[in-house]
């Protein structure tokens, strides 16, 4: 992760974080906005549900606030929808609003959310939220990251291995075939033919050890099974 050095108090991932903020009461979205353009972040507007599912479509925000009253589609359908668009289904979104009941809150992350803040707000705590969500994001990322490299690494280092397998296990069968059929005068050596088969045996486990790697990993990691 290339991430700027922050100054004094200011948070890391605010150097290069963009979040999309939903209200279609201008004067809310001039205080949420306030506050967190002075701590850096790219702000995106959208007015209704409509636009912020376009906009975060198209811009991929590292976390949306959404408001939940909001006229033709209210907030919870808008989260419901960005959660069921493979290409917003991960970005974390945090409610901001008036609606306090417990229902509302429940009904807020069974739609899809990761936070509920409730108006009026203090820009401290809006700050504090939005930097957690971020950072857990970032972190959520950067394992993914890590994980596909681990399984390419695995992949690559199994498939660099079975190749010399198998070419010890074909001269290791052919030699043992010229040995049995006496074209040989190490036949008469039963050392030799024991070697060989040891050598036959471990090729043998080593191949079985890496296909079982290769289906644990594809297991592990969601994909399709392996196929030899």
């Amino acid at each position: 992760m290339n991430i700027s050095t922050p100054t004094q108090n200011q948070p890391a991932v605010s150097r290069d974080a963009t979040l999309l903020l939903v209200d279609d009461q201008p004067i809310n979205l001039h205080s949420a906005s306030a506050a967190l353009k002075a701590e850096g972040y790219r702000l995106l507007v959208a007015r209704d549900g409509q636009r912020a599912i376009k906009l975060a479509e198209s811009q991929q925000p590292d976390l949306i606030l959404l408001d939940v009253m909001m006229p033709e589609m209210d907030g919870y359908e808008t989260c419901r929808r960005l959660k069921e668009n493979d290409t917003t289904r991960d970005i974390p979104v945090i409610f901001l609003t008036a609606r306090n009941e417990e229902d509302d809150i429940a009904e807020g992350f069974e739609s899809g959310g990761v936070d509920y803040l409730v108006k009026p707000f203090r820009h401290r705590e809006l700050l504090a939220r939005v930097r957690t969500h971020i950072e857990l994001r970032r972190t959520s990322q950067h394992l993914e990251e890590l994980n596909r490299l681990k399984s390419q690494f695995i992949a690559m280092a199994a498939h660099d291995l079975k190749n010399p397998l198998h070419s010890i296990s074909g001269y290791t069968e052919i030699l043992l075939m010229n040995l049995e059929e006496g074209d040989s005068l190490s036949a008469k050596d039963g050392s030799t033919v024991e070697i060989l088969n040891t050598v036959s045996r471990t090729a043998s486990h080593m191949s079985r050890l890496i296909h079982e790697l290769l289906e644990t990993e594809a297991v592990n990691s969601g994909t399709a099974a392996y196929n030899p």
